[in-house]
Order: structure tokens, then C-alpha cells, then sequence
């Protein structure tokens, strides 16, 4: 079901989750502000919050820092920067 209401997320999350970890590309800025508004919608739904934070795109980092999200300066998953 969740594929048919978010085909792009689902096969973001299928693709793009280590452990608690996810990470994703966009090819620019516009596309990492979909990635993350689209992805948080789909989490929120099933009740999987979003804790970190990171990104290199000023244009995301600047919509979170408007909406209050901490942003994580270096970026790991499973451990590594």
C-alpha cells in the first residue's frame, strides 16, 4: 500500500536505510528539498520520526534552520563520517 501512496519514498527507504541510517543524492538542490519533505511525510505516517540531519545543500539547511531541525555539521552512518 505504502508503495502505490509514495512510489518515490518507498523505494527510497527500500534502497537508502542502514540500520537507523538513511542516505540519499539529489542532483541539486531542489531535489533534496523533495527527497526530504516527501520522506519526512512518509515516516511521519508510519510513525518513524527523523533524528539527524545533514546535508550540503545551504538551500535545505536553510529551510531547517527556519523550521527549528538541529543540523548535524559532519554526517555519519553506522559510525563512520
Amino acid at each position: 500500500m505504502h508503495k502505490v501512496t509514495f512510489p518515490t519514498e518507498a523505494t527510497l527507504v527500500d534502497r537508502s536505510i542502514c540500520i537507523d541510517d538513511f542516505v540519499a543524492g539529489a542532483e541539486d538542490d531542489n531535489g533534496a528539498i523533495s527527497i526530504y519533505y516527501e520522506l519526512t511525510a512518509f515516516m511521519r505516517k508510519y510513525s518513524f520520526p527523523m533524528g539527524k540531519c545533514a546535508s550540503n545543500s545551504e538551500h535545505l539547511k536553510n529551510k531547517w534552520i527556519v523550521s527549528g531541525i538541529e543540523i548535524k555539521s559532519v554526517a555519519q552512518v553506522l559510525g563512520v563520517s
